[in-house]
């Protein structure tokens, strides 16, 4: 007999333990203590969420005998999107255990998460993960994740190969407190941003194997990022003058004595980072951030185009939609601010079947050229290229 319940505090240790015996079995020691460390799986590449016992109760279990053998973490992500909150669950951790799969447990675990989302108002839910796996429950691939890879050569070219601009790196430090101030102080201005607690500014930046590090000019706070060793790469660059990007990451290179360097996970509305970088790198990418399902279209397609009214003059238009979940929206755009509404009857210039034509449609980071196969009228087609995508944006701190 399986039970399907939500986690207590108690669990907290054993729901560690199974979702590292699945995801990571070959690291999986048999000793419980070991298994459930700081320095275990989960722990060290999610401290935010398993260094944290109240995180525990957002997990939603299958038990058999006494024993966890299923999991689906279910996490409050409270993200502001152009001045707007929105409920946002991140579905991460999902699991089973490596005896009980095939036994229909995640099938179960994942529409009782979703249904619990819907029931208590969610607008959205984000995942990372298998894009055909997580289609059957109604995720879609979405956002604007531009990615850039410079090399020693670029800024050979541009600057001289000693061109040095005086910047230092070290890694940041939980006892870094002002500086982890202000790290919060410039991930909370930009346009979308995650809500957290204070005291988890420094595990945030350490999520998915990151190394924060700090960055000063002439002793003086310069911004922050987030290293990942073993892509030579960074996310969630935060500097306090933008313009000085292209010096900073020379400098780094230099520091971390690196032939190439990628670098993603740049939002939207830093168009001032976005250009040097689009200007200078060797090559350039556009990829999706995550996967989301929607659960609520008009308040998160409203959010989201503000926030491209915010950084585009967009045109005045508009399309008449119905929505998979019955919803039926005008979305324009009104002397250059979003205009989204509810309306009773069609004609509709869109309809959509399922939640992930819809996600593709309006997040799929493709948008601008393509329309994914959706039944469409013709003058959707000319909209197209000026409305969408819509800048759906999660940054690396925020990955589940």
């Amino acid at each position: 007999m399986t039970e399907y319940r939500w986690a207590t505090n108690e669990d907290y240790e054993s729901l560690i333990e199974m979702a590292n015996r699945a995801f990571h079995p070959e690291k999986h020691t048999e000793d419980f203590k070991k298994d459930t460390s700081p320095e275990s799986f989960f722990p060290r590449i999610l401290p935010k969420l398993y260094q944290n016992i109240g995180t525990a109760p957002m997990h939603y279990l299958a038990v058999q005998d006494g024993k966890i053998v299923g999991v689906v973490g279910n996490f409050d992500l409270p993200t502001m999107v152009a001045g707007e909150k929105l409920k946002v669950v991140g579905i991460g951790t999902v699991s089973t255990h490596p005896e009980h799969r095939r036994e229909g447990h995640m099938i179960r675990l994942m529409n009782d998460s979703i249904a619990h989302a819907k029931e208590t108002g969610a607008d959205y839910l984000v995942l990372g993960g298998e894009r055909q796996r997580y289609e059957h429950w109604g995720f879609g691939q979405a956002g604007v994740n531009p990615g850039f890879e410079l090399n020693d050569w670029n800024f050979g070219r541009i600057f001289g190969k000693e061109a040095s601009f005086g910047y230092e790196f070290r890694k940041l430090e939980k006892t870094d407190t002002e500086e982890i101030r202000a790290s919060r102080r410039l991930r909370t201005s930009e346009e979308t941003y995650v809500l957290h607690d204070e005291e988890q500014e420094y595990n945030i930046l350490c999520s998915m194997g990151a190394t924060p590090y700090l960055v000063k000019k002439d002793g003086a706070f310069a911004g922050t990022m987030m290293y990942f060793p073993s892509e030579h790469a960074l996310g969630d660059l935060r500097f306090t003058e933008e313009s000085e990007a292209l010096y900073i990451l020379n400098d780094f290179m230099k520091a971390m004595e690196l032939p190439t360097l990628k670098v993603s996970r740049i939002p939207p509305d830093r168009t001032a980072l976005l250009a040097v970088l689009s200007k200078y790198a060797e090559e350039g990418v556009l990829m999706p951030c995550e996967m989301i399902r929607v659960l609520n279209y008009e308040r998160t397609i409203r959010a989201f185009l503000r926030m491209k009214c915010r950084i585009f003059s967009l045109p005045d238009e508009e399309l008449r939609v119905r929505f998979d979940n019955g919803e039926r929206l005008l979305i324009g755009v009104r002397d250059g601010a979003e205009a989204v509404q509810q309306i009773e009857d069609g004609p509709f210039d869109l309809e959509f079947e399922n939640p992930t034509d819809a996600v593709n449609y309006f997040f799929g980071n493709l948008g601008f050229i393509t329309d994914y196969g959706c039944e469409k009228r013709e003058r959707t087609r000319l909209l197209r290229p000026a409305f969408l995508p819509l800048p759906y944006y999660q940054p690396a701190c925020d990955e589940i």
